[in-house]
Formats: C-alpha cells, sequence, structure tokens
C-alpha cells in the first residue's frame, strides 16, 4: 500500500501526472451564502443594472464583519434562463477580477459572489469587505504626486497596471480610493473584463481597450487605450459620450515621480512571476463551470504573456529586475502568497499542489532566483561588451540580447531553451570574427551555456520538461515556441531540498 506522504512521487513516477485542473471538482462551494448577511439600515444605492448597501457577516449569531453588497438587477422582472446566466457570469468575473488585484496587492478588499435561490429568479450578488477610511476625493488632491514619492500615497501605479490587464473599463473616481493606512485600493470591478460585456458596448470601442507599450509608459495617463472612464483624468458624460478632463489635478507629469515607476515595474514583476497552473486553479475555485474557469484563466495568460513581452523592450524595467531590491521584493510577495487564501479559507498554494502536483514556491525561487543570477550577470556583460565592440560584433550580440531580455523578464523553461540555442549559435559566429572582444565574450557565453547544461541536468526528468512545455505553451492550442534539447542525455535526478536556498526552506516548512 502507498503512503498519503508517497502518493505525489508515486503518480509523478507512473506519468499520472497531467490532470485538468478544470475538470476537478472540489466540494467547496464557490459563492456565499445570502443568509449569512443581514442588511445595514443605511439607503440603498440604486442604478438601472445593480443597487449596492451595506450589509454585516454573521457567524455564530456575532457581527464578524462589514462588508458591501452590490446585486445585479436583472434588466426584467421575468428574467429568461439565459439572462440570469449572464448575471451569474457578471457576478463571477468580477469576483476574479477583484480577487486578482488581491492576489498581487494586499492592500485589495476581500470580495466573494453570493447566489440566493428562491422562489421565483435567483439573485446574484458581489460582495466586497468594507474598505476603512474609504475617500475617493484624494484625486483631487494637488500634491498627490508628492504624496507618492514621499510613501504616504501606495500602490496607485499597482492598480492602474492591474486595470489595464483585466481590461477594465470603468475606472471612474468612486471606484478608486485611498484607505485609512494610505494604500490606494480598487473596488467594484463589474466592467473588467470589458470585451465580454456586450451589453455594455454602446459605451466603448472594444478594440481600443487593449493595453500597448505606450500606455505602460504613459500611466497614469493613456495613449491608445480608451475606457469610458479612467481615474480623473476621462470621464462619461451621459449623452455626450466620453470627455477629457482639463480641469484634473491629476494631469500626468513629464516624468512620473521615481517611487510611481518602481511601484510599476515591481507589479510587472510579480504579474510575470506567477505560474499558469497558480492561474487556473485561482479561476476555478470562483466559478462553478470549469468551461467559465478556463475561458477567464486562458484571457489572464494571454494578458501576462503580453506584458511580459512589452517589459523585455523596457530598460528601465530590466534594471530594475535585475536589482538587489527587486529580489528582495519578490521573497516579500512570497512570504505573502504563502498566506493567500480563497473561498473557505482554502489556501490557494496548497490547492495548485493538489490539482497540478507542481509547488509555486519552488518554481517562483528556482527560476527567478537561484538560476536567474548567471542570466542576468551576461545581460550586464554583453551590454558593457556592445560599448566597446565594433559593429560586426555588435550586430551578433543585440538579438542575443534581447532574447535574454525576455528570459530575465520570464525566466521560464522554454525561453531558457531559446536563450541556449541563441547562445550556442552565437559563440559558433563570435569564434569566426576576427575581434579583440571575442574572446572575452566567447568566454562568458560559454560560461552560461555551461550553467544551462548543468541547471537542465539537476532539474529536469522527460516528465518534468513536458510539463514545462504545457506550462509555458498557449492553453488554446497556438503555435508552440520549438523546443530545444540541452543534452543528448538528461539526468533525471529531481531537485533536491539541500539545493534550495535557506530562505525557500524556511518558507516552504
Amino acid at each position: 500500500m502507498i503512503s498519503h506522504s508517497n502518493l505525489n512521487y508515486y503518480l509523478k513516477s507512473a506519468n499520472i501526472y497531467h490532470l485538468k485542473k478544470w475538470t476537478i471538482k472540489s466540494a467547496m462551494p464557490h459563492y456565499k451564502n445570502l443568509n449569512n448577511f443581514i442588511k445595514n439600515n443605511q439607503k440603498n444605492t440604486l442604478f438601472s443594472s445593480h443597487a449596492t448597501h451595506f450589509v454585516k457577516k454573521i457567524k455564530h449569531s456575532k457581527i464578524k464583519s462589514s462588508w458591501v453588497l452590490k446585486e445585479i438587477l436583472p434588466p426584467t422582472r421575468n428574467p429568461t434562463t439565459e439572462i440570469l446566466k449572464r448575471a451569474e457570469s457578471e457576478a463571477i468575473e468580477e469576483t476574479v477580477a477583484q480577487e486578482f488585484f488581491r492576489l498581487l496587492y494586499p492592500a485589495s478588499p476581500k470580495t466573494r459572489w453570493a447566489k440566493e435561490t428562491r422562489q421565483g429568479p435567483d439573485r446574484y450578488c458581489v460582495l466586497s469587505k468594507e474598505v476603512e477610511g474609504f475617500d475617493s476625493s484624494f484625486l483631487s488632491n494637488p500634491n498627490l504626486y508628492n504624496a507618492i514619492e514621499d510613501g504616504s500615497m501606495r500602490g496607485f501605479s499597482t492598480v492602474l497596471l492591474i486595470a489595464l490587464l483585466l481590461r477594465e473599463a470603468d475606472l471612474n473616481n468612486n471606484n478608486i480610493a485611498i484607505d485609512a493606512k494610505g494604500n490606494i485600493v480598487k473596488i467594484d470591478g463589474g466592467l473588467c473584463f470589458a470585451h465580454l460585456k456586450e451589453n455594455h458596448f454602446a459605451l466603448f470601442n472594444i478594440k481600443k481597450i487593449n493595453f500597448t507599450h505606450a500606455d505602460i509608459e504613459s500611466l497614469p495617463g493613456l495613449c491608445t487605450y480608451r475606457p469610458f472612464n479612467w481615474v480623473d483624468l476621462t470621464m462619461w458624460k451621459k449623452g455626450k459620450s466620453t470627455q477629457e478632463n482639463p480641469s484634473t489635478a491629476l494631469h500626468p507629469p513629464k516624468k512620473a515621480p521615481p517611487r510611481f515607476k518602481q511601484e510599476l515595474y515591481k507589479t510587472i514583476t510579480l504579474i510575470c512571476l506567477l505560474p499558469h497552473d497558480l492561474i487556473y486553479s485561482f479561476t476555478a475555485v470562483y466559478s462553478p463551470d470549469p468551461k467559465k474557469a478556463q475561458s477567464l484563466a486562458i484571457d489572464i495568460i494571454k494578458q501576462i504573456k503580453k506584458l511580459e513581452n512589452i517589459a523585455a523592450q523596457m530598460p528601465d524595467f530590466l534594471e530594475y529586475r535585475t536589482s538587489i531590491k527587486a529580489e528582495q521584493d519578490i521573497i516579500d510577495y512570497t512570504l505573502y502568497l504563502k498566506t493567500f487564501n480563497t473561498m473557505g479559507k482554502s489556501n490557494l498554494l496548497d490547492k495548485t499542489k493538489h490539482t497540478s502536483h507542481i509547488d509555486v514556491l519552488d518554481i517562483i525561487f528556482t527560476r527567478s532566483i537561484k538560476n536567474y543570477l548567471p542570466i542576468k550577470n551576461l545581460y550586464h556583460q554583453l551590454e558593457h561588451i556592445q560599448n566597446l565592440s565594433n559593429p560586426n560584433v555588435n550586430a551578433l550580440i543585440e538579438p542575443l540580447k534581447n532574447e535574454i531580455a525576455v528570459c530575465l523578464t520570464c525566466p521560464s523553461y522554454l525561453n531558457r531553451q531559446i536563450v541556449y540555442k541563441m547562445l550556442c549559435d552565437t559563440r559558433d559566429k563570435m569564434l569566426s570574427l576576427n575581434s579583440a572582444k571575442r574572446t572575452l565574450t566567447t568566454f562568458s557565453i560559454n560560461s552560461l551555456i555551461h550553467h544551462l547544461k548543468h541547471l537542465e541536468n539537476i532539474t529536469c526528468t522527460s516528465r518534468n520538461r513536458s510539463h514545462a512545455i504545457a506550462e509555458d505553451s498557449s492553453p488554446t492550442g497556438a503555435k508552440k515556441r520549438k523546443t530545444i534539447n540541452f543534452s543528448d542525455s538528461i539526468n533525471t535526478a529531481n531537485d533536491s531540498q539541500e539545493n534550495l536556498p535557506l530562505l525557500k526552506k524556511h518558507l516552504i516548512n
């Protein structure tokens, strides 16, 4: 009989490994029971599509916490099954969006959706934990950028970037605020995943809800991204469409404050850290429909891939990403990620390990810290050599440096494979050049080739490599990047605990 502690090892060695996360049914509920909440006496806020009011969560006859309840109102008194299904989808989409903010940014309020089965049409709601000291007037503060730079306001660029990633179309002044601790937070994600909101397409051009490199560099302003509300810069005027606000105090400065940019680069780094299996597990927690969970996961992963490609072209980001500060930010984030709970206080890392048989912390530390240094060092060496070399050498180095930049942004298995192949090709071409810098460059390239060979010999079995390829490839069946074998014979030994950094051991234990 196989013991529980050896079960994962048995499944792996038997190659019984690839399970579709979204086909595994969990006994855990995906939504809250409205009977556990009581309404306050405050007056409701009523809109055409939803109504909001404050509620109290009750547990064991005691008030536990305060929440804001947003009820999704059907357009008719006798909604069809299709309309109710759309209401459920909207509740799930908003919850996934708001929880994704919380996954990356701890100050974000916890969000859940609720369903009430009753006589007549079912009732669908979104519950958001009340934000202490919620104040949306901070956008009119003329000293906003000074407050960001001195650290008394935090998280502005983080919120804006995640909103872009999730295709937010309605980031109006009432949906973004500062809390009692100086953290800028985002609420009401009803128009995140805007490309799915067909009933709102009249308010915006769906083709322009698509961020670009220029949009990220222009934050808090925008270039090509066109939501119908964006903080205090653009606003929807009823009957007049979207207009710019000339009187705003938020006009982006010629050069964004350094702290604003550092927060932005930190958020890009954390987003690009997330393994795809984690995203699948995350969306599956909140959706009872496996196809819906899969669809949302695919959408988020596509956006992350796009962000990775853009970030690799941002020199200032790469400077941050190769810094000691970035390494510390990653360590701090893993400490938070280890405590991230979803429905019913279920830990997301535990769930991912159970359904996908991967250790998320292991992936993050191995990719982003343990095996990162040699790649980072070569990137800096190539920059130095380029400054001193002739055009022929530079012509060889530039494409290699660009591919290494992609690997620095997302040091995944496939990206390392591509870097390895380019290193070998570049080395062979360098040997044919008559250049004083040839020896130094070739030595540096050979060092990284040796490191990557050693890395794969330590960490990759045949099964692990196919799993890494599956993780890196698009779930939609899109064309995959060509894979390259690192050597003819691959040692099948796995990373042992002894090979992991001491800090990582501490986090796991």
